[in-house]
């Protein structure tokens, strides 16, 4: 029985590590627009201010 919970104990810990070394780290942050802008007038114009 201790040998089972040793080797299930290893197993956990083993998980753990791979689990650490492997986490999402985000380096960018972006805005994204799923609509355009709510103006039809001048859109270009819309577009170059949300570029800047």
């Amino acid at each position: 029985m201790q040998i089972a919970l040793f080797i299930i104990g290893i197993a956990v810990a083993c998980t753990q590590l791979a689990v650490a070394e492997t986490r999402f780290v985000q380096d960018r942050f972006v805005i994204g627009l799923w609509n355009p802008p709510a103006t039809q007038e001048s859109l270009d114009a819309r577009y170059q201010e949300i570029a800047v």
